[in-house]
């Protein structure tokens, strides 16, 4: 008798954990999706197949964020941050050290960023596409052109394979 009541102790002991647990859980990923706000709409970047689509404001109103999240972590100079959506090629050949050096060559050309502007996709191809910013201010440039390319990884997340500034400053020696 004093075994079955031990068990039935063990047992109501372990459906207690079990609900502290799932409790906390809730909580917990409540919380963190709270302070997460960019990570709901990546991943649903994610989970979307932009190549099929044929909508241009469509697939701008989805590519935006992430485009957006990359330059001006890069113009802020968090290249930790600005990198962390580059496909494994551009985070093997172009690291945050690799990030740091253009940084350093492009806003030295061109100044602080004063606004981007409106982001238009100039070349939509089977596996990989284009947004570009072609009239982003800055200080010492009125008019530079910044170029995000996307294709999915392996795993079909959208991954953003390659990114340039163009303008006349920044063509001069």
């Amino acid at each position: 008798m004093a075994k079955k009541e031990k068990v039935k102790k063990i047992n109501k002991t372990n459906l207690y954990l079990i609900i502290s647990i799932i409790i906390l859980g809730f909580f917990g990923g409540y919380f963190y999706w709270q302070n997460k706000k960019l990570t709901p709409i990546i991943s649903s970047i994610q989970t979307t197949n932009i190549f099929s689509l044929t909508n241009e404001e469509e697939i701008i109103k989805i590519i935006t964020p992430l485009a957006e999240n990359f330059i001006q972590n890069f113009v802020a100079g968090n290249f930790v941050k600005a990198s962390q959506n580059f496909d494994n090629e551009m985070k093997i050949t172009v690291n945050t050290q690799v990030l740091e050096t253009v940084h350093g060559e492009i806003l030295g050309k061109i100044g602080d960023m004063l606004d981007l502007g409106q982001p238009k996709i100039t070349k939509k191809e089977v596996n990989f596409l284009f947004l570009d910013y072609p009239e982003a201010k800055f200080s010492q440039e009125e008019k530079v052109l910044i170029r995000t390319v996307f294709k999915n990884d392996v795993q079909g997340n959208l991954k953003i394979s390659g990114f340039g500034f163009d303008s006349p400053k920044l063509n001069s020696n």
